[in-house]
Order: C-alpha cells, then structure tokens, then sequence
C-alpha cells in the first residue's frame, strides 16, 4: 500500500518542501470555503466538512498514488448525500450521514478489489454531462433561498424547490440578499483580475468582517455554533433498518465518485506524468471514505478545482495535500470563534459561483454537435436529475441508458466481404451489390463477437446469398465467440448446406476451434473445411480458396 509513497519520498529534497508547502495552503485558502459551504449543501453544521477537509487531505497524501490529486468534499457529492437523505428524520441525520460513508467506502473497497472500476468507463460522456449540468441546477435551486432568506416549503425536487422559494419572495431578507450579490461580484472581480488571491476566501473575510462591523448578527442568518477542535475519532451509531434504507443511495454515490475521480485521473495524466491504477485509486478511495466516517466526515472523492490548483501552484508531491489539511487545521483552531459569525448567505454565493463552474458549455455544445443521440442523452439526464426527489435515480438511470448506448453501438458487426485478385496475390474489399459476380464470397469477421451481434450477423449473412453458395468465413481477426454467436453460424451453415452449397472457415485459433467443436460445428462442416490460423496473414484463406478451385 505504501509502495508509491517510498517511491515519492526517495529522492525527495529539502528545497521541495517549499513547494509543497505553498501549494498546500494555496488548496487550504480554497478548500475551507468551499468544504464549509458543502457541508451547508449536505444539511449539516460547517464544522464536519472542516473535519472531512483535513481528515481526507492527510490520509490521502500517505494512501492514494497521484502527487496532484486532492481528495475531499465535492458539490456533486454533497448534492448526492442531502438528496438521498431527505427522508431520515433530523434526531438521525448526522448518524447516517457518517454511515452512509461507511457504507460506501466498504462498497468502493469491494469494487476496487474486483477491478470493476474500469466499468465506469462505460458510463457514456452525455451522461456525465447532463448528470453534472443536472446537479449544477439542483445546487442552485437549493441556495437561491439561503441568499433570499427564505426558506422553501416544497423541496421534492429542483423545480418545486425553485418554485416555492419565489412564491414566498415577499419575505425576502435584505441583508441576507445585498450580503450574497456583493459576494459573488467580488469573487467574479477577483477571479476575472487573474491575480494569486484565493477569493473564496476573500468573500468569507469580508462576510465575517460584515456581520462584526454591522452588528448584523441578529438581522440575518449566521454558522453559529462552529466549536472547531482537533478531528477526534467518533464511533458510528449503527442502525440496521436505516442501513437497509441506504443501500440503493450508498451504490449510486459509490458509482458518481468513481465518475468524478475517473474524470480527474484523466486529465492529470494528460498534465503531468502521474501514472495511475484506476482500480488502486478505487480502493484508496474507498479506505479514506472509512476512516472519514470515523472522525465524523461525509463522503469525500477527487476535487477537480482544488487537484487543478494543486497542480498549478507547483506541488512537488503529495506532501502538499499533508500541508492543506494541517493548514485548515490550524486556521480553524485559530479563527474558529471570528468563523461562527460567517454568514449563511456568504456560503450560498460561493455555492452558487461552484455550481455555475460545474457547467460545461463547450462540453454540452459537443454532445449536440457529435451525434442526435449523445445530445438526446444529454437531455434525458439532465431532466431526470432536475425532477428526481433522488439523485441515485437520475444515476441509475443514467447507468442504464448507458449500458443501452454500448449494447446498441457494439451490436454493430464488424464484417467486410473480401475477394481474391490471383495475379497481384491481393485481397480487395468488395460492396454487398457486387457478390453476385463472385464464384464463392469471403467474409471477414472480426472483434468481440457476443450475444449482441447475433442479428446484426444474421442480416450479414442473409444479405450475401449467391447462386454457387460457397463460402469462406474468416475468423483470424475474432477474439471471442460466445454461444449465441456460434449457434447464428450453425444456423447458417445448416441454411447454405441445405441449398447444396458449402462453408469454410479459415483463420480459425486454438481457442475458438475448441468453443465451435465443443458446440457442435465441426459435426456440420469437415475437418478439411476447416482451415488454423498461420503465422503468415491470409495463409489459411489462400488454403481455403485453393480447396474450392478443385471442385470448380
């Protein structure tokens, strides 16, 4: 487990502690913010995303592979928890707020260790779009009424939150309003000035700074009660019928943070030269969920702002997130009782410019561009995720969906129909219309052969009757052949034999030799009709055609 972290620290030099350390609190100046106001996200005090920040960041520098990536608490992530929580009542929320994490990181250790993890690979990019795009509208349907000062009556989903939110703005605070749109000018301002100030934090100093010189404490809503201490380990209170009930939602977020972390291990490699197990990032991640859940955390994944940040403020190694967690540490006990004045309003802003950061433009721009159906993908999540009262429902939708895309695109046979020019000893492709003029027709297969391009195969084969029938089918380019595959080539065989023509395979490997003997194709066609693959290409298809001609 600790192999990489030798292999960082090897060859490590003083003069990099330097670096490390100011790209540590670089990703601390960003990471408070954001983790206090995810936590307000989830529906919990600000204090747990501190400690889910600081928990995450230390256990990650020693356990995970990547020198840049942050792990820690995410938008998509805190939208996830708060949504599948709704129903557990308020006496058990923080419970099972730490069991779910519990859970998923059991659930993510299982999946690691199974080396499913490349599965999510599956997952089609119009989803991951519209899912992100969906959570970026659900984000802001749920803080437009923490800057307003109004609280929602209705909240089943995106839609009825906005809407019952507006239909109470009479009630409108007006501090809790100027508060929130002076906020995200000054972090617009100070992000479009392109200077080096964290202007996350920034809002949050003038935010506390507000509250004390206004005297604005009892005018609108503040943290309050933010007793910050060093994160102690704290023993879940186990609830077996509350385990029950979150088990669907512990899948759905244990597959949106292999999405999330998937799609930065991705763009790091491209941008540095980590190199990474995706399956051994799966299990690190899943064993930092289960030490968080201990030291009252929620559920954490890889941050794409504060990993980009990381990286762009010049960390060497790891170290650096050792250094963000032990500098939000050290501000919190130091700040704590100036933090519990920060306003409500002040967090929701910041929420509000994280979730429209989330949304991908160019990105969704592409998936209409590309094909009808990436954008009609697109579409499908993002509305399932904006009227879901669940987010684990527009996940697995977005799953299944997905699962449809690869089904549908891989039922595609890969098939050419190919003739032999004697004189230059070449093959050339030939077009479907021109078979008829052929003395016999080869066809070439090639790829994974499932269940699934059973009728794709049929139509291949239906569509190539000629007046000789004899055929040569070459396998040299199939890597498998599953049973409804081969039982679609007996059919076939049995059809052509019973107009009095002839099958040939050639090309034929060990492996897939033995899958059609076992099912019974070499009972339907002669051993001599059968031809092994040679070391030289397109050998046993000459030897196949040779064995025609001397019948002709």
């Amino acid at each position: 487990m600790f192999q990489h972290l030798t292999e960082t620290f090897k060859d490590y030099k003083a003069k990099y502690i330097k670096d490390d350390l100011t790209a540590g609190i670089s990703v601390a100046s960003i990471s408070l913010p954001q983790a206090m106001a995810f936590s307000l996200i989830v529906g919990i005090n600000p204090i747990f995303g501190v400690y889910t920040h600081i928990v995450a960041t230390i256990c990650a520098s020693f356990l995970s592979i990547s020198n840049y990536i942050i792990i820690g608490p995410t938008n998509l992530i805190a939208v996830a928890i708060a949504s599948n929580l709704k129903l557990i009542s308020p006496e058990n929320y923080l419970q099972s707020v730490f069991m779910l994490t519990l859970m998923v990181g059991v659930i993510q250790l299982i999946l690691g260790f199974l080396r499913v993890g490349n599965l999510v690979n599956y997952i089609s990019h119009g989803v991951v779009i519209g899912l992100t795009t969906g959570v970026a509208f659900v984000i802001a349907a749920g803080q437009i009424g923490n800057i307003l000062g109004v609280s929602p009556e209705n909240e089943y989903n995106a839609l009825t939150t906005i809407y019952s939110t507006f239909k109470n703005i009479d009630q409108t605070n007006l501090y809790s309003l100027i508060l929130g749109l002076v906020t995200i000018v000054i972090i617009i301002i100070l992000n479009n000035l392109k200077i080096n100030i964290p202007s996350y934090l920034v809002a949050i100093i003038i935010g506390i700074a507000s509250v004390n010189l206004f005297n604005l404490e009892n005018q609108l809503e503040i943290i309050g009660e933010f007793s910050a201490t060093f994160p102690r380990p704290h023993m879940i209170k186990f609830n077996l019928i509350t385990m029950q009930k979150l088990l669907s939602s512990v899948f759905s977020i244990a597959i949106l943070s292999f999405i999330q972390i998937l799609s930065i291990i991705k763009v790091m490699e491209e941008k540095s030269d980590d190199s990474i197990d995706v399956n051994r990032e799966f299990v690190n991640l899943g064993i930092i969920n289960l030490l968080v859940s201990f030291f009252r955390g929620f559920v954490v994944t890889g941050s794409f702002s504060k990993s980009f940040a990381n990286y762009e403020s010049g960390a060497y190694s790891r170290l650096s997130g050792f250094f963000s967690g032990l500098s939000a540490l050290i501000i919190v006990l130091v700040f704590s009782s100036i933090i519990k004045t920060l306003p409500i309003a002040t967090l929701a802003a910041i929420i509000l410019v994280v979730a429209y950061n989330l949304i991908d433009f160019p990105e969704i721009s592409t998936c209409f561009k590309t094909t009808n159906f990436d954008g009609a993908v697109f579409l499908a999540t993002f509305v399932m995720t904006i009227i879901s009262p669940r987010l684990d429902y527009a996940v697995y939708f977005g799953v299944i969906v997905s699962i449809i895309f690869v089904l549908k695109r891989s039922s595609n046979i890969n098939s050419d129909y190919l003739t032999y020019n004697s004189k230059d000893d070449s093959f050339v492709k030939k077009q479907s219309g021109e078979l008829n003029k052929e003395d016999y027709i080869i066809i070439n297969l090639s790829g994974i052969m499932h269940f699934n391009v059973s009728d794709n195969l049929k139509e291949e084969f239906d569509k190539s009757e000629i007046e000789k029938d004899k055929y040569v089918i070459r396998m040299r380019d199939v890597e498998y052949i599953d049973i409804t595959v081969i039982k679609e080539l007996e059919r076939f065989i049995d059809k052509v034999k019973g107009r009095g023509g002839e099958v040939y395979l050639s090309g034929v490997s060990e492996e897939n030799y033995e899958r059609i003997k076992v099912y019974g194709i070499t009972k339907k066609i002669d051993e001599d009709h059968i031809f092994r693959a040679g070391e030289e290409i397109f050998s046993s298809t000459k030897d196949a055609i040779d064995e025609i001609d001397k019948f002709e």
